[in-house]
């Protein structure tokens, strides 16, 4: 039940790909896994979209990946219109289903409870991408009636 040890991976996330990513790649890899793992009612819950309704996420690739031979499967409605032509890309270690499904065991086993914690952790996640839907205007417009 306690720690013995982590580790932390390294990253380097330039400014230039917070908010567009070049043809081919993609960011934000918690969302992808998000939207291609959560539970149907957690997705419908945080109204979630396939990737390329997503201001942040649809200039790069928006299909999800699986490794090879995995057996995840991703809801016909979650797919953007790239995967549903080109079909799921493969990587030997993202599966973003599984991954997902990782996570979410992994948080639970660290006491982080489904309604208390993690909901608001998922809340929070779409609302910065909603951020890229919402132009910023309506969004101040807005901010006296939240």
């Amino acid at each position: 039940d306690k720690v013995a040890g982590g580790f932390v991976s390294h990253y380097l996330l330039e400014k230039s790909r917070l908010c567009r990513q070049a043809n081919g790649e993609r960011n934000y890899h918690i969302f992808y896994q998000l939207i291609a793992g959560a539970p149907t009612d957690l997705y419908k819950r945080l109204r979630l979209a396939p990737p390329d309704k997503f201001k942040y996420l649809k200039y790069g690739t928006t299909t999800f990946f699986a490794r090879p031979g995995s057996k995840s499967t991703i809801a016909p409605d979650r797919l953007s219109e790239q995967a549903k032509k080109v079909g799921m890309l493969t990587d030997a270690i993202v599966d973003d289903a599984a991954d997902f499904s990782h996570l979410s065991d992994a948080l639970g086993r660290a006491g982080l409870s489904p309604n208390e914690v993690l909901y608001p952790v998922w809340f929070q996640q779409v609302t910065l991408r909603r951020i890229g839907i919402a132009p910023i205007a309506a969004i101040l417009s807005q901010r006296d009636t939240v």
